[in-house]
């Protein structure tokens, strides 16, 4: 049975998504993370079952969580610690599931963390908080919005353009962590 407040004491408030296009080889950045950082492996196809078990394996080795994006079957074959879920993705909704794995979402508009929350999420990973290269185009929250969309939750992790020259910006919101691709890719 998974232990959340274990979970939560041990978390170290960093995130790393996978991006094929930005970091080809993610295990050379997973053994950088600190004790208690997630890794979100995302883009699975683009990896074989060897390439994922190597970081699943270097995950273990580093105490770094692991997370598979939006596939039961592939988070149970590695043992991961969690699952991943994007903003509209169908979600199984089971309490065998919900004691195995951590569940995160990530959320783009206030009424999905509305939902991710209502649905005992515990990782709401909300974006883009600055503007970001994954997601060209698209306008960036802001602290000043962030801070007022997210206050009153307490599993909100920022996402979108961090990089270190705003890092310190996110020491006024009310999050438990943020994630990052740029950020721990340069």
């Amino acid at each position: 049975m998974l232990n959340r407040n274990s979970f939560y004491k041990k978390f170290s408030g960093q995130v790393l998504f996978s991006d094929y296009h930005k970091i080809k080889e993610p295990h050379l950045i997973i053994k950088k993370l600190p004790q208690g950082s997630i890794f979100i492996m995302r883009d699975m196809q683009n990896y074989s079952r060897v390439y994922l078990q190597l970081c699943r394996k270097i995950c273990w080795q580093n105490k770094i969580y692991f997370f598979i994006s939006a596939s039961i079957r592939i988070a149970t074959l590695l043992k991961a610690d969690g699952i991943h879920y994007k903003e509209n993705q169908k979600q199984v909704r089971s309490k065998q599931y919900n004691s195995r794995f951590l569940l995160s979402n990530s959320c783009h508009k206030y009424s999905s963390i509305i939902a991710a929350n209502g649905a005992k999420r515990d990782l709401i990973f909300y974006s883009p908080l600055f503007m970001t290269s994954s997601h060209p185009g698209k306008q960036a929250l802001g602290t000043v919005r962030f801070a007022k969309q997210t206050k009153g939750f307490s599993n909100i992790v920022a996402l979108g353009g961090i990089k270190p020259q705003n890092i310190k910006r996110l020491d006024m919101l009310n999050i438990i962590g943020f994630a990052a691709i740029d950020y721990f890719a340069n």
